[in-house]
């Protein structure tokens, strides 16, 4: 199948018509239908860490601090392990492999994170938190074993409270769970339980939420310090139960300050995803996105909330892509995404990389502009799969620092990608892990 014709989009034009990169019947394993970009989106790097023998796939989570990133993934071999890879992005067009931790499932992280230092990264598997000391990242070294409470830790967080350093683990079906760092040692940390809530809430699921809606336990979450007053914030997405803010200023007794379970949309989430609070022109919003569909012809949505007041989340709109395309399976839906400067950076599965206008996405006139100046710019990604037949693009994380995009795909490797506009190296233009 040849690329759609016609000229790509360019950041704020009115008149060239959007060319639309999704096509849904085609073969998804074909490098050829999917050698899309836009102007506005430039490759700098790319890497498959494929060094000195050692061969990986399967990349997933990542997490960046100072010149370095961490990527989980599987290290083939016999036994084939998961990894958390470590990478020097000093250079962002030669990122290189310094050394990886491996852990003995047979799948990647769940998720990895450094610490607020960055001289640990805590790697989370099935039944069990691992924390290796990465001071040398070419050589990390166990630091630590937890074994979360339930059967596995899908996604966690680190952050500072009151000078306290605390670790958050979500995931089905062990709901969410507090922990404080301690250092016992040098170059050991240990993760002490101040917190386990399972089901998270007890309300009522979206109508029609399904098996997959009504689980009780929380999916993903995301720490970060509110926009408008430094409050310490845990968005929570609850699956079916809608997404939560907590207010964690004390980490043992986390209080709502209010939650969404769909109301007003025209495409009501069945599973929430990714969520977290942005400034746009002054107004504080709660961004928040899907990941598993009501079918395979629902469009994945994401909603901008106004919240002014959290008790009282208000839906100001519902962006889908040009098209609004079904996602069969995981193929066309959102995944992980970071915002900064009023710009949504996202990780689209099949769909690769695209950055949104949030503004534009707000005024919602761009619906009917046949340019879309609601997409700044997209990306693919198309090197050929680590593993034979595997489906590409398959965009599983992004991370934003300074301006840079660091991109894994889940079957070829790690992209590091640049909306041209963006100043590399400005700070500012930085997301939340």
């Amino acid at each position: 199948m040849s690329p759609p014709e016609g000229p790509a989009p360019e950041a704020g034009n009115t008149t060239v018509p959007f060319v639309d990169p999704i096509i849904e019947d085609h073969e998804h394993t074909d490098l050829a239908a999917h050698n899309f970009s836009t102007p506005t989106l430039e490759r700098l790097g790319y890497a498959h860490f494929g060094d000195d023998g050692a061969s990986f796939t399967s990349f997933g989570e990542m997490d960046t601090h100072g010149t370095l990133a961490v990527v989980a993934a599987v290290l083939r071999g016999d036994p084939v392990r998961g990894a958390a890879i470590l990478v020097d992005l000093t250079d962002p067009a030669a990122p290189k492999r310094l050394g990886y931790a491996t852990i003995d499932d047979a799948t990647h992280p769940l998720d990895v994170k450094f610490d607020e230092e960055g001289e640990f990264i805590y790697v989370s598997g099935a039944n069990e938190i691992r924390i290796f000391d990465v001071t040398n990242p070419e050589s990390p070294v166990l630091a630590g074993l937890s074994s979360p409470v339930g059967t596995a830790c899908h996604m966690s967080a680190l952050g500072v409270v009151g000078g306290q350093e605390y670790f958050w683990c979500t995931g089905d079906p062990i709901g969410l769970m507090a922990y404080r760092v301690v250092a016992e040692a040098p170059g050991k940390r240990t993760l002490v339980p101040v917190r386990y809530d399972r089901p998270l809430y007890q309300v009522a699921p979206v109508t029609d939420a399904g098996t997959n809606g009504v689980i009780g336990a929380p999916h993903d979450l995301t720490f970060q310090l509110d926009p408008v007053d430094g409050t310490p914030l845990l968005i929570v997405s609850n699956r079916g139960y809608g997404v939560r803010v907590l207010d964690v200023t004390n980490p043992a007794t986390p209080q709502e300050l209010g939650h969404w379970t769909g109301e007003g949309a025209e495409f009501p989430p069945l599973h929430m995803h990714t969520g977290m609070v942005t400034m746009i022109g002054g107004t504080r919003y709660l961004v928040v996105s899907p990941e598993i569909l009501r079918d395979d012809e629902t469009p994945p949505a994401i909603w901008v909330l106004d919240a002014t007041d959290y008790a009282k989340l208000v839906l100001k709109a519902e962006w889908t892509a040009p098209g609004n395309h079904g996602s069969p399976g995981f193929t066309f839906t959102t995944h992980q995404w970071q915002v900064a400067d009023e710009r949504l950076y996202l990780g689209y599965y099949h769909a690769g990389v695209w950055v949104l206008d949030l503004p534009t996405i707000l005024n919602g006139t761009y619906k009917t502009d046949p340019a879309r100046p609601d997409v700044l710019g997209y990306y693919l990604p198309n090197e050929p799969s680590v593993v034979e037949g595997e489906m590409v693009p398959n965009v599983w994380d992004l991370n934003l620092k300074d301006g840079v995009m660091y991109v894994t795909d889940i079957s070829s490797g790690f992209y590091v990608l640049h909306y041209l506009p963006d100043p590399i190296g400005d700070a500012s233009l930085t997301g939340f892990s």
